[in-house]
């Protein structure tokens, strides 16, 4: 069983409403031989016989606690941010510097009945965990000045652990550099530090794993009834190509099917929406400076014409995971993905994100403009891909302007296949289809408990 250690932890509902509707509930329904009760400790340290007895009505407290829904919830470690439980800004932790983050880990353990338990710094277990969630991860800020005093001189001592959780892709050898360099700062050794990663080749490194976290994350968002059902009627778009970011490799892709004519056979979007100037400089692209200065004048055009809507959602709608177009998925035969990246900085790993999870689940075929070994890193995780039917040698080219290239081609070429031939190409893959549909909604905690016994070595 897994410990955690936080600062602070909250009751929901407040533990005295919940003492006081146990006691009501007792008093309403005890029998009259029952003893008076006046408290959750009082029941404690009554006979084995009589608290069997309550139990067996449910009218013991733990029974109580499961009816109204009582949980501890472990408010975030090394936050800045102050949030109020069921208030809008319990939310925003992500949000305020350092981007510290809600531990969700612990809700996955709840759902899938894991066995874990929450405690206080000081009462928790020896070898317990001190966990970080990670929203955005910062190699120039100091996060064990953040970790409460008591908490460090257990660290220090070896009697408790700390454990970062992180859903992006971010250089791993990078991070584990930075944290070994505040280990020897703070004089905590090495061993005690353990982080969880969204980037493969954190397995390569101690004490560091890769964890699959969207592929959770998201099934717990959204709503079962709003997953798109398999079905052979025809269909009126061969594709869906939805990207909201620009960034210049992406602008790269699209415009090539903007360029060939192929962009009205899709659910086509392009929203144009800038974040960061650095993806949409050429030197920080991951192709030869050549091949994007070749694609320029194309892109600029493409642009010129733009943004492609394909629906007419906000922005803020766009990026949730809980948004879902029917007609992007019921209505077209296969989703381009295009990735958040082409490529890892530095090449190091790849990352699998919500946006190959959503053809995963709405029972489409599939393309992924992203890195190279995409395609068999999902297979690793039971997933099926189509290699049966469509050449998918592309997720084994490194070389990125060839992948990138090799992709374009396959995408254009799906696109343009007549609609029959593209119907029953889709019919054709109906096997490989359904079984990633159901495998995606089916139980994790198998994932789970792997990860658990890595943490547990």
């Amino acid at each position: 069983m897994l410990n955690f250690a936080f600062d602070k932890l909250i009751d929901d509902p407040d533990i005295k409403f919940a003492e006081e509707d146990w006691l009501y509930i007792y008093n309403e329904y005890s029998n009259k031989d029952w003893p008076e009760l006046n408290s959750f400790d009082d029941f404690k340290i009554q006979p084995i016989e009589f608290q069997d007895a309550c139990k067996a009505k449910k009218l013991d407290p733990e029974s109580h606690k499961n009816r109204i829904g009582y949980r501890i919830i472990p408010y975030p470690n090394c936050t800045r941010h102050t949030g109020s439980l069921n208030d809008d800004s319990w939310g925003e932790f992500s949000n305020v510097y350092p981007n510290t983050d809600y531990f969700r880990f612990v809700d996955y353990l709840d759902k899938e009945k894991i066995p874990f338990r929450l405690w206080s710094v000081n009462e928790a277990p020896v070898d317990s965990f001190y966990p970080i969630g990670i929203n955005t991860y910062h190699l120039n800020f100091d996060y064990f000045s953040e970790i409460s005093e008591e908490a460090l001189v257990r660290v220090k001592e070896n009697t408790l652990k700390i454990l970062f959780f992180y859903h992006e892709a971010d250089n791993p050898y990078k991070i584990k550099k930075h944290l070994d360099t505040l280990a020897e700062k703070y004089g905590i050794a090495q061993q005690q530090i353990y982080f969880i990663s969204g980037n493969t080749d954190a397995d390569k490194l101690p004490n560091f794993y890769y964890f699959f976290d969207d592929e959770i994350l998201f099934q717990n968002s959204i709503n079962k009834d709003s997953r798109i059902k398999f079905h052979k009627q025809k269909r009126s778009k061969k594709f869906t190509a939805l990207v909201r970011i620009h960034k210049l490799w992406r602008a790269i892709f699209m415009s090539e099917l903007w360029k060939a004519d192929v962009y009205s056979q899709g659910y086509f979007s392009y929203n144009q929406i800038t974040q960061d100037i650095k993806d949409t400089a050429i030197t920080s692209q991951p192709f030869q400076r050549e091949y994007c200065e070749e694609k320029y004048k194309n892109i600029q055009n493409f642009l010129a014409a733009g943004p492609f809507k394909a629906d007419n959602l906000s922005d803020i709608d766009h990026n949730s995971f809980e948004t879902v177009v029917e007609n992007h998925y019921a209505d077209s035969y296969f989703n381009i993905v295009v990735e958040t990246h082409f490529r890892l900085e530095s090449g190091h790993g790849t990352t699998l994100t919500e946006k190959i999870l959503k053809p995963l689940c709405h029972n489409q075929f599939f393309v992924v403009v992203g890195p190279p070994h995409t395609l068999k890193e999902l297979r690793k995780f039971g997933y099926k891909t189509f290699s049966r039917l469509i050449d998918e040698s592309y997720d084994d080219i490194e070389d990125d302007q060839k992948r990138m290239d090799a992709i374009i081609d396959l995408c254009i070429d799906l696109a343009s296949m007549p609609p029959n031939e593209l119907h029953d190409l889709y019919i054709n893959l109906q096997p490989e289809i359904t079984h990633n549909s159901k495998l995606f909604s089916e139980s994790k905690k198998e994932r789970l408990m792997q990860l658990i016994d890595k943490l547990n070595q």
